[in-house]
């Protein structure tokens, strides 16, 4: 496996904060939109009756969404995919994973200060990412996913490999929490052709997708005044694998 710090080439298409908290839970204007972002959303819709509310704008390269139901509070940033896939040049990112992380944790962590300050109990809490890393063509995708995979061994000339794993860890945050790290790796390719059976676009590029959760334990509540510091933790544990591949 290569250590190589390959953080850098990965680009994001999506990011993910996912809050879990009691049914009963009844959300306020702090974890509005207008109180996290300082603006107005361009859409927003809800039920006020089903406790629903969802907001949703533009934000730097891409969609932000925020969206409330019962049980859960959920934060989204996704690349704006093109429905012109002749004019598709590149596949759909919001930019650097180091900078588009660092910029949605900003509004993630006013978040879970506005659910401990608001004496909101925390079940659980999720960290997701989609991530992709161009390359030329299927074989350098599969050589670059074997440096990646040390459990594995990835032929150039196979197909249809997709590797998920799950590689628990105690919490360095809380105590008597354990954290999920789920990794699913994979080559994705985008083709299009005219209506002259002329290929038109071609990319390809691997394709990684995080979910960094705490396991759920019955009555268990993390605590309100480490909600940011375990944001912190779990984006950095999706970092070491976008950075080191699947590790213990």
């Amino acid at each position: 496996m290569s250590t190589n710090d390959v953080t850098g080439s990965w680009l994001a298409a999506s990011v993910r904060v996912t809050v879990f908290v009691p049914l009963e839970t009844e959300f306020t204007d702090t974890t509005s939109w207008q109180s996290l972002l300082g603006n107005l959303p361009d859409e927003i819709s809800g039920s006020p009756k089903l406790g629903t509310y969802e907001a949703s704008g533009m934000f730097n390269a891409g969609l932000l969404a925020l969206k409330q139901e019962p049980g859960r509070i959920e934060l989204t940033h996704h690349a704006v995919i093109s429905v012109d896939l002749d004019s598709l040049r590149e596949f759909p990112n919001l930019g650097s994973f180091d900078e588009v992380k660092a910029e949605f944790a900003q509004i993630a962590m006013r978040l879970l200060e506005a659910l401990s300050s608001g004496g909101i109990a925390v079940a659980r809490l999720a960290f997701g990412a989609e991530l992709i890393q161009p390359v030329p063509n299927h074989e350098a995708g599969y050589v670059k996913l074997d440096s990646l995979l040390p459990e594995v061994s990835i032929d150039p000339n196979s197909a249809d490999f997709i590797y998920g794993v799950n590689r628990k860890r105690p919490s360095i945050t809380q105590e008597n929490l354990y954290v999920n790290r789920l990794s699913r790796w994979t080559v994705r390719r985008i083709l299009a052709k005219n209506a002259a059976d002329k290929v038109v676009t071609d990319l390809y590029a691997c394709h990684l997708i995080l979910d960094i959760n705490s396991i759920p334990e019955d009555g268990l509540v993390l605590e309100p005044g480490l909600l940011c510091n375990l944001m912190s933790e779990f984006i950095g544990l999706g970092t070491e694998i976008a950075e080191h591949g699947d590790i213990p």
